[in-house]
């Protein structure tokens, strides 16, 4: 079923129907709640695709607030060393970037070189930062 409603995403989203490919990331986030709640690592992945739809279909808060779950999620059920954890932050950072909320943006994307200090190797999200850093500057 998963596959199913992925495959309906990517369809909507390649037709440029961005009111089926929304409704399709309610869908598939409902049916991974059902299945394992709502902080498994399958609702994180749907969560994951949802915000890039939000994000695509032009609901920047609705993906905003995704990429924060996901980022709790992810707390939750990855190692603190995990890179994974950087990862979701630096995107959630330039989620927020790009929605002009650069201090929100920054505080993610020095969580996530804290992250990347941890792991081999080391400062691994360093030149991240660094871009959302520029993109505040540049914003001012």
């Amino acid at each position: 079923m998963e596959q199913v409603i992925q495959l309906r995403i990517d369809l909507a989203a390649a037709s440029g129907s961005h009111a089926d490919a929304l409704q399709g990331a309610e869908d598939l986030l409902a049916f991974e709640e059902s299945l394992s709640g709502t902080t498994s690592v399958r609702y994180m992945r749907a969560a994951q695709t949802a915000a890039n739809v939000y994000q695509a279909g032009g609901r920047p808060e609705r993906a905003l607030a995704l990429h924060r779950q996901i980022i709790s999620i992810a707390d939750l059920t990855l190692p603190p060393s995990d890179p994974q954890r950087g990862h979701l932050r630096i995107n959630a950072a330039f989620a927020f970037a790009n929605a002009r909320r650069f201090d929100d943006a920054e505080q993610l994307a020095n969580e996530a070189a804290a992250v990347g200090g941890q792991t081999q190797p080391p400062n691994l999200f360093a030149s991240q930062v660094e871009r959302i850093r520029q993109m505040k500057a540049a914003a001012r």
